[in-house]
């Protein structure tokens, strides 16, 4: 009788032991799944665009407490460089980053180095679409400016190339609907090449004359 009771009391303990390590565990995937602390996107005002297009993000809670550069932005999961943000209310502001490949991005934010839920959003094309100027005469003038225009076109300078005769043209500014490059008197007739991002896009034939 003895032995039974001891068999019956190791027993329990085991199912006991057993028991309670199941729960620990339980509880120990919810602490790390769960966490309510973490910013919540509730809505993003546009769903698409380009680089340099401001954007306008609501998250769950009054973000006024904190200061701009404790938010954080991730694309694609990485932090980007911003160099444009608000902060008011639940409103957070900032406009992307130029130079972004097209395609679907994840937008999430960050704050105390808690992520958000991620939202989506697509990086529009860029298209070139026309010139303002495909003949050209530099009688009265050693230079002359013309516009390439296009859209979605949200890069900086240094990731766009124009070409005449495989000749590279001065580019004098570039916005998200056009192109305006210089060019020089001397530079002959051909095509105007235009890429951007590496990539060619676009060729227009410009006849030039000297009178």
């Amino acid at each position: 009788m003895i032995m039974y009771k001891k068999a019956f009391m190791l027993l329990f303990s085991l199912f006991f032991l057993m028991f309670m390590a199941s729960c620990g565990n339980a509880d120990s995937v919810t602490s790390k799944s769960v966490d309510t602390n973490a910013p919540v996107i509730e809505s993003i005002t546009q769903k698409s665009g380009t680089g340099g297009d401001i954007i306008d993000i609501y998250v769950n809670y009054d973000a006024s407490k904190y200061g701009r550069d404790d938010f954080s932005v991730l694309i694609d999961g990485v932090k980007v460089e911003l160099t444009t943000k608000y902060l008011s209310g639940k409103q957070f502001e900032f406009a992307l980053p130029l130079n972004l490949e097209a395609g679907k991005k994840s937008i999430a934010v960050e704050l105390g180095g808690k992520k958000s839920n991620e939202v989506e959003y697509e990086i529009l094309k860029p298209e070139i679409t026309s010139i303002d100027l495909s003949e050209i005469s530099f009688m009265y003038y050693n230079e002359v400016s013309v516009i390439i225009g296009g859209n979605n076109l949200g890069f900086s300078k240094d990731k766009v190339k124009v070409t005449l005769n495989e000749r590279e043209l001065e580019i004098e500014t570039v916005y998200k609907t056009g192109i305006k490059v210089i060019l020089e008197k001397g530079i002959s007739s051909g095509d105007l090449v235009v890429y951007v991002n590496g990539k060619e896009m676009k060729t227009f034939p410009i006849t030039i004359s000297e009178s």
